[in-house]
């Protein structure tokens, strides 16, 4: 990652790390996480977490007390999103999902699911497209709303 001040360099670097999972499974398999979207990353952080559970345990890999995590009630910075609690694999799964999500949108949807905010991938795409999302937007539309000088 390189460190740009704001530039159209800069937005599209963050376009490239958010940019909605392409799962290739060279990049997975190679191992190397600078080649992979954040989404292929995430989904390679996935299957060494269940190779660990498998070889290990769930005991043995969630062991650490669940005391020391910031409940949702306590921590928030009004950037929306959900705390999810850790505490075993479908709960860590369920956390990077969540993450995956809110960076690069569902499947299906540009919009993060259960609140009215862009996913990360495309809130980058209206700075670099200097053109507002609007409901009804895909994917494959790009941003269609009012224009967006930046």
């Amino acid at each position: 990652v390189n460190l740009y001040g704001f530039s159209k360099n800069g937005i599209f670097q963050g376009m490239v790390i958010e940019h909605p999972k392409d799962v290739r499974p060279r990049a997975i398999a190679n191992e190397v996480p600078s080649d992979m979207t954040i989404g292929e990353f995430y989904l390679y952080v996935e299957s060494r977490l269940r190779a660990a559970v498998e070889t290990h345990g769930e005991r043995a890999i969630f062991c650490g007390d669940p005391q020391r995590q910031i409940p949702p009630d306590v921590f928030y910075y009004g950037g929306g999103g959900n705390v999810l609690k850790v505490s075993d694999l479908k709960s860590a799964v369920a956390a990077m999902k969540l993450i995956t999500d809110q960076g690069e949108g569902t499947e299906n949807d540009i919009w993060v699911v259960d609140e009215d905010e862009l996913a990360h991938y495309f809130r980058f795409s209206q700075i670099y497209n200097e053109r507002l999302y609007q409901k009804g937007d895909t994917v494959a539309s790009g941003p269609t709303g009012d224009p967006f000088p930046v």
